[in-house]
């Protein structure tokens, strides 16, 4: 269900997106707890991660190799706020309903590049970007 919770975001059904985000973390925390008994289902769990990360926060990688974030939260959801490792860099990303915002958590050598709903923005070391969308 969770690579159903990404492709329903992608044509902008979200909400059906997350109904299979729901089901799909049922497996592992709903309430039927025997499916967990013989162990966690780490496929699972790393597929839920991907329905957060790359459907609800819209993460992509862009064929000239670029952050592109074009989130969709849920009805339910005000904020999300997760981290993410690119090019040997880890940032922080905080999605509310009217901003994006990226702070880098490690020291950055350089400028990165990334596509915020088809436009382009760059993040300076030691600065912090926040986009309005």
């Amino acid at each position: 269900p969770s690579m159903h919770a990404i492709v329903a975001v992608d044509i902008d059904e979200v909400e059906k997106g997350y109904e299979y985000f729901e089901r799909s973390i049922r497996i592992d925390l709903g309430e039927n707890l025997k499916s967990s008994w013989d162990g966690l289902h780490a496929a699972s769990l790393g597929g839920n991660w991907q329905a957060v990360v790359n459907g609800f926060g819209g993460i992509r990688i862009t064929n000239d190799e670029k952050l592109r974030i074009n989130p969709h939260l849920p009805e339910k959801w005000k904020r999300l706020r997760f981290k993410i490792k690119w090019q040997n860099e880890e940032y922080c990303v905080d999605i509310t309903r009217n901003t994006i915002t990226i702070k880098a958590l490690s020291s950055m050598r350089q400028p990165l590049s990334f596509e915020i709903f088809s436009k382009e923005y760059l993040l300076h070391p030691k600065q912090l970007l926040k986009v309005a969308y």
